[in-house]
C-alpha cells in the first residue's frame, strides 16, 4: 500500500456458525505505524452463511514499511454470552517491497486470513 495517503480496506465478516449471531461489531486498533478509522462498524445480526462487507480507512506512516493491524469480531451467541474473535491484517508499503507473485497480492492474502489458511 501507498504511504501517507487513505486507503480503504475492506473484507467480509462470514457467519459459518449453524446459529444467529446478534450484535456483530469490528474493532480495528490503532497501533504505531499507521492511523485507522473508523475505530468499529457495527454490522447487526448475521444469520448463519452469510456475510456483511466491513469498510476502513487506513493511512501508512512514513518510515513504516510494515505494519500488523489488529482486528477484534465481537458477537453475542445464541446464549446471549458476548464472544469474540481476533484476527491480524498485515500491510507492507508498496515502495518498500518488489512485486511479488500473484498469491502474495493483498486480495490473495485477505482471502487467506478469512479462510483460515
Amino acid at each position: 500500500m501507498p504511504c501517507c495517503t487513505d486507503v480503504e480496506l475492506e473484507f467480509d465478516v462470514v457467519n459459518t456458525a449453524k446459529t444467529e449471531a446478534a450484535s456483530v461489531e469490528v474493532e480495528a486498533e490503532q497501533g504505531e505505524g499507521y492511523q485507522i478509522h473508523p475505530g468499529s462498524v457495527y454490522i447487526g445480526t448475521l444469520n448463519p452463511d452469510d456475510f456483511s462487507t466491513v469498510r476502513f480507512t487506513v493511512r501508512l506512516d512514513r518510515g513504516a514499511d510494515r505494519i500488523t493491524i489488529p482486528f477484534r469480531i465481537l458477537y453475542t451467541d445464541e446464549n446471549g454470552k458476548r464472544s469474540g474473535v481476533e484476527k491480524n491484517v498485515t500491510l507492507e508499503e508498496s515502495g518498500a517491497v518488489e512485486m511479488k507473485k500473484e498469491k502474495n497480492g493483498l486480495i490473495s492474502r485477505f482471502l487467506r486470513w478469512l479462510l483460515g489458511t
